[in-house]
């Protein structure tokens, strides 16, 4: 099974914080610039429950040294993050 949490990101040309890019093998790929925050419920990309053992594939060009989470899945009251994928 494959969930894609690009799905919850949905480019608009009204927000400048995000673009579409470039991808691997010129495929499209969203761009987020610093300040970007796209937010959806987690049950739009992912089952109530991930089975005991996953995997997370990403590929990423970071412009910063600045630690900050690729994506993450926070608590209802967004202030734990329960599933991330933190860049440091």
């Amino acid at each position: 099974m494959v969930y894609d949490l690009l799905q919850a990101a949905v480019a608009t040309t009204d927000d400048k914080n995000q673009y579409i890019d470039d991808g691997l093998d010129n495929f499209l790929a969203f761009g987020f610039r610093p300040g970007s925050e796209v937010k959806q419920p987690y049950r739009l990309c992912l089952p109530e429950k991930l089975p005991a053992e996953f995997t997370v594939v990403a590929t990423f060009k970071p412009i910063s040294s600045r630690t900050s989470y690729l994506f993450a899945v926070l608590n209802p009251f967004d202030t734990i993050v329960q599933l991330g994928l933190r860049i440091s």
